[in-house]
C-alpha cells in the first residue's frame, strides 16, 4: 500500500490523502491516529452520504456526541410539550 501524503493542518483542522488497497483497507495518517490516540483493533462507526462523502468516528467518539445529542432533543421536545 503506498504511503500517505504530507498532512495539512490549519487551526484545528487536518486534510491528507490516502490510498484504498486491495481488500478495502485504509491507513489513518498517524498525525491523525496520534490526534484520537487510536490503536489497531479500533472500532468506527462508517457513514456515507448518497455516494458523495465517507465519514470515519471512533466509536467512543460517536457514543459522546450520540449522547449530547439525544439530551438536545429531550430538551427540546420538552420545550415544545410544555
Amino acid at each position: 500500500m503506498a504511503k500517505n501524503k504530507e498532512i495539512h493542518c490549519i487551526a484545528d483542522a487536518c486534510i491528507s490523502t490516502t490510498v484504498m488497497g486491495e481488500r478495502g483497507q485504509v491507513v489513518i495518517p498517524k498525525e491523525v491516529r496520534d490526534d484520537f490516540d487510536l490503536r489497531a483493533g479500533d472500532k468506527f462507526l462508517v457513514m456515507s452520504h448518497h455516494g458523495q462523502a465517507i465519514g470515519l468516528i471512533p466509536i467512543n467518539q460517536a457514543k459522546k456526541q450520540f449522547a449530547a445529542l439525544s439530551k438536545k432533543i429531550e430538551s427540546v421536545i420538552g420545550d415544545i410539550s410544555e
